[in-house]
């Protein structure tokens, strides 16, 4: 269970760290530029405050020198990763074999992991304001593990990923992910722009697609292959979230805080010093 968990995690972060990849070469100038008059407006510019505005357009406008598409610089200039969406995330290896993990991510990014092999449910997690639950699979039941007052927040399943922007922005040119529009194509309940896109240090992973949506400009699928035959597949649905308590619940204690952990070892150690 464990081992396919963290196989399904390894793939999500290799196809979010390819996205941020793309985005980031897409905006990664952006800031300095004031943005000219442009009727080809942004719908992802909803509900936004003046600066964010401001920095979106300034990213399309750099976006549009590297890659000179204005529909991937809707997408690119807006892509955060944050909630709230759900995501189904693929695997299946070169036999048919297929792994599924489902990822739900609320606003306040609460989480909920599920992950499958086959029709088989292997494994269950839940992150709730800081709280941890796991499922028993054997009886259902959930293992809480509460907060501690200064242990770090859980990680997100799609936040866990390491990009150092300055590095691949230093890359030449024939070694930056490239982008290529592949037309249109139905994804979903949606019509979405397809695009190839193709990151030359990245030599075991071939065929790699993304789906953007042609009215809101939201990733809602992506896929590559890799080279022992696994194909990946991620598909994003962008709606409300709501991460819930899971029942039943047993509790155990919450991870010692550093101050538990330091008056536990002055008490050893005034202890030991007594006559």
């Amino acid at each position: 269970m464990k081992t396919s968990l963290r196989k399904n995690t390894r793939g999500i972060a290799h196809l979010m760290a390819i996205i941020i990849v793309v985005v980031i070469l897409a905006v990664g100038a952006a800031g300095y530029y004031v943005y000219n008059k442009n009727k080809n407006n942004n719908p992802n510019l909803a509900g936004k405050t003046t600066a964010e505005k401001t920095a979106i357009k300034e990213a399309e406008t750099e976006c549009s020198k590297v890659y000179n598409d204005k529909d991937f610089c809707k997408f690119a200039s807006t892509f955060t990763g944050k909630g709230p969406y759900k995501m189904s995330f693929v695997s299946t290896d070169k036999t048919g074999k297929a792994s599924t993990m489902i990822i739900e991510i609320d606003a306040k990014e609460n989480s909920s992991v599920i992950t499958k092999e086959g029709a088989t449910e292997t494994a269950a997690f839940i992150t709730l304001n800081g709280d941890t639950y796991m499922k028993n699979e054997a009886d259902g039941s959930w293992l809480k593990t509460p907060k501690s007052t200064d242990t770090a927040a859980a990680e997100k399943p799609t936040s866990n990923i390491a990009f150092d922007a300055k590095k691949e922005l230093a890359k030449p040119a024939d070694q930056r992910t490239t982008i290529k529009k592949l037309g249109k194509e139905q994804c979903g309940s949606s019509n979405c722009i397809k695009y190839s896109f193709v990151d030359p240090t990245e030599k075991t992973m071939t065929d790699g697609l993304l789906w953007i949506g042609d009215k809101d400009f939201q990733l809602h699928k992506m896929s590559y292959k890799d080279a022992d035959g696994n194909t990946l597949v991620a598909e994003f649905t962008y709606t409300a979230v709501t991460i819930n308590v899971p029942s039943p619940v047993k509790e155990i204690y919450a991870t010692p805080s550093a101050a538990d952990i330091q008056a536990i070892e002055q008490a050893i150690s005034a202890g030991g010093t007594q006559e």
